[in-house]
């Protein structure tokens, strides 16, 4: 499935800026691509550095997020990635409750192309742990942009409170179907 984010104030940050990305659901994985194009310089990434792999607070700077629940269920898991090889996965008991760091997800294989004037990470993520293949998710898309000035801009498909809010549960707009057992 295609998806366009949009920032949640008009005039914020890199506004002349297009997010766009897609997602898919195959056995055991869900698979994401991100592509932020436009002017890149106006955005500060973070740097690869010797740190890498699983990190905290990625969301105070530029990264790709997405969100996904069982329908129905109100636990639901955060997905950071980040162009420099961070990333973290978070499971939530419900709402901003019961935060803790997924530990039955392997890092994510990911994949970073950046040009002039776009920038794609491509990622799989091994969600055998967590969830069967046999649950319909929900899942909410979006990205913080940090301005070379420091300043930060929220975008996903949907906003829906007068801040931005990417676990608000309404806001988890696409759903992948249940992957369908191919015997039978």
């Amino acid at each position: 499935m295609r998806f366009q984010l949009r920032p949640f104030v008009s005039g914020s940050i890199g506004e002349e800026l297009t997010l766009s990305g897609f997602i898919a659901r195959t056995a055991g994985t869900l698979q994401i691509e991100c592509n932020v194009q436009g002017s890149l310089e106006q955005i500060r990434w973070p740097s690869v550095s010797s740190v890498s792999g699983r990190c905290h607070e990625l969301w105070r700077h530029s990264c790709f997020e997405f969100f996904f629940a069982i329908k129905g269920e109100p636990a639901y898991w955060e997905v950071n990635l980040c162009p420099s090889d961070c990333w973290n996965v978070y499971r939530f008991d419900d709402y901003r409750t019961g935060m803790h760091e997924e530990g039955a997800v392997a890092q994510p294989h990911f994949y970073v192309v950046a040009d002039t004037d776009i920038l794609s990470l491509t990622c799989a993520l091994d969600v055998n742990g967590i969830i069967d293949d046999s649950a319909e998710l929900e899942v909410g898309l979006s990205c913080v942009v940090e301005g070379a000035d420091g300043s930060l801009g929220y975008w996903a498909i949907e906003h829906f409170d007068t801040a931005p809010d990417f676990h608000n549960r309404r806001s988890f707009l696409v759903l992948l179907p249940a992957i369908k057992d191919a015997s039978q």
